[in-house]
């Protein structure tokens, strides 16, 4: 896959990781408050609320889904910029395509 893939790439990984995070947040916090679970495995949500100073999840999750919508906007700019450029293959193309499919899957399953 050539270089001109990789920050596309770099920010599917990014909304994929963020997507399942605060899909599993409110299971795994629960898991973890009620000493079933030792480590929180998805801390996105619990990082954002760490960072950002914010009291609660309710709070926190809100401005979760915000940056997961400033990563799909960086991905769209990202598919523009690819297009406009034109040095992708059709194979590539249809590599890209897919991988963004498969996000799209990850994000229907996940809600």
């Amino acid at each position: 896959m050539p270089y001109e893939t990789a920050v596309y790439l770099h920010l599917v990984g990014d909304q994929f990781s963020i997507v399942n995070d605060i899909a599993s947040y409110d299971e795994e916090y629960s898991s973890f408050k009620s000493d079933m679970a030792k480590h929180l495995l998805h801390v996105f949500v619990a990082a954002v609320q760490k960072v950002l100073g914010v009291p609660d999840s309710n709070t926190t999750k809100p401005i979760s889904y915000a940056l997961q919508s400033q990563t799909e906007e960086a991905i769209n700019k990202e598919l523009e910029r690819m297009k406009t450029t034109g040095n992708l293959s059709d194979n590539h193309w249809k590599f890209v395509e897919s991988v963004l499919m498969m996000a799209a899957g990850n994000v229907f399953t996940s809600v």
